[in-house]
């Protein structure tokens, strides 16, 4: 998450993985009430873990050789998308309505 400081320097919070807590989405919610005012959530797997999810019909699955986009959208739209993953998606959204 990043937010801009009074001498407006970007601030950035890393969160490392697993699933998002509930503090996670606590921390979210407190961080937009000073300015916080965009979450960027990455999702990054193997590619066959992306099997049998909408990614297949996005991209090459078995080509892939590097880190790739292959979805970019809201919270919600995300967790239409990509069920399997709606409980982060989800969370991300909820965090103070980001």
């Amino acid at each position: 998450m990043s937010t801009r400081s009074d001498d407006d320097r970007l601030r950035v919070v890393l969160v490392g993985w697993g699933a998002i807590s509930r503090a996670v989405v606590d921390a979210l919610s407190a961080a937009r009430s000073i300015g916080l005012d965009r979450v960027e959530h990455r999702i990054v797997k193997p590619p066959r873990a992306w099997v049998g999810t909408p990614a297949e019909t996005l991209c090459d699955l078995s080509g892939l050789t590097e880190s790739t986009v292959f979805f970019t959208a809201s919270a919600a739209e995300t967790a239409s998308a990509f069920p399997k993953n709606a409980n982060v998606a989800i969370n991300d959204g909820g965090g103070g309505g980001i």
